[in-house]
């Protein structure tokens, strides 16, 4: 079931089950390490279920208030989830500095480590899903809940490092200072899905690899003798595209109309999930007063 609202419930319940685990594991440990994979699934937690409530709501057909959908609920989920991963990492980050200057011996460092190991499990499960959901839907919010799951589980190998330097090297600095490099981490992490936040957001045009398989696709469809205009951009799951399509002047309405049919058709093997706007326009005359919103007149 490759559905994103199923796979932000699941990653719901795996961060609920690691809350319990590793609030236990910190409780008994006192590990600065421990405590910043406890507040990382703490916030895995709550974000996990603001994401569930956001792809519900994302996946709501368009409305009479909402022409273009509620795609952008996904948006504003991550931008959410990116400000609360920052706090978070100020807060773990002054606790490790704080440690640096009182460590203190890491306790039933065995035990913790069970706990570790049991959550890079749940988490390794938990993110292949995770791809496999992305990889059909593009969902910008399962992305975002992937990338700190993913980078998870370079955190609970961090905490084991701690741990095992601290038994057999001694090194009770180890524990904040591995704290303090997962902070640097989940905060670049939170920096990067903030951007993607941002770039849906503003409509950020789709990355120039994904722009040029458009126009090839647009250049090889019969009957098209040039485009221009090529705007995409995406909506939650849905990828917008639009663009203008320049047809012999002598052709039926009907002809032209199938040429852009069928331009359309094949946009949609290549995005199934996509929404598609084709205007038609004379060999030669391009003039459109929607074109002056578009800084380069024209552009392809």
């Amino acid at each position: 079931m490759l559905q994103p609202k199923f796979a932000a419930l699941i990653a719901f319940a795996i961060s609920v089950i690691l809350v319990i685990v590793k609030g236990l594991a910190w409780f008994f440990s006192g590990s600065s390490t421990v405590l910043a994979s406890f507040t990382d699934s703490i916030q895995d937690s709550i974000l996990s279920a603001t994401n569930f409530l956001a792809i519900r709501y994302a996946m709501q057909p368009a409305d009479d208030h909402h022409r273009y959908g509620h795609g952008k609920m996904e948006g504003i989920a991550a931008l959410g989830q990116a400000a609360f991963i920052l706090g978070s990492c100020i807060y773990i980050f002054l606790d490790s500095i704080r440690n640096f200057s009182n460590a203190e011996t890491v306790e039933y460092p065995f035990m913790t480590i069970g706990v570790i190991v049991f959550a890079i499990v749940l988490n390794g499960g938990l993110v292949t899903y995770q791809k496999l959901v992305i990889k059909t839907s593009k969902s910008l919010a399962i992305e975002a809940d992937s990338a700190h799951y993913a980078g998870d589980i370079g955190i609970h190998m961090g905490v084991i490092i701690a741990i095992v330097a601290e038994i057999y090297l001694g090194w009770t600095w180890a524990d904040p200072a591995i704290a303090i490099v997962i902070t640097l981490w989940l905060a670049k992490l939170a920096l990067g899905i903030g951007k993607k936040a941002i770039d849906m957001l503003m409509d950020r045009e789709l990355p120039e690899e994904e722009r040029d398989i458009i126009k090839t696709i647009i250049q090889r469809t019969r009957g098209v003798m040039h485009y221009h205009d090529l705007r995409t951009h995406r909506n939650g799951p849905i990828t917008m595209i639009s663009f203008d399509i320049e047809v012999e002047p002598s052709l039926s309405f009907i002809d032209a109309h199938n040429i852009a049919k069928r331009a359309e058709d094949r946009l949609h093997k290549e995005y199934p999930d996509s929404e598609i706007m084709i205007h038609v326009d004379p060999s030669g005359d391009i003039t459109d007063s929607r074109h002056k919103r578009i800084k380069k007149h024209h552009v392809k």
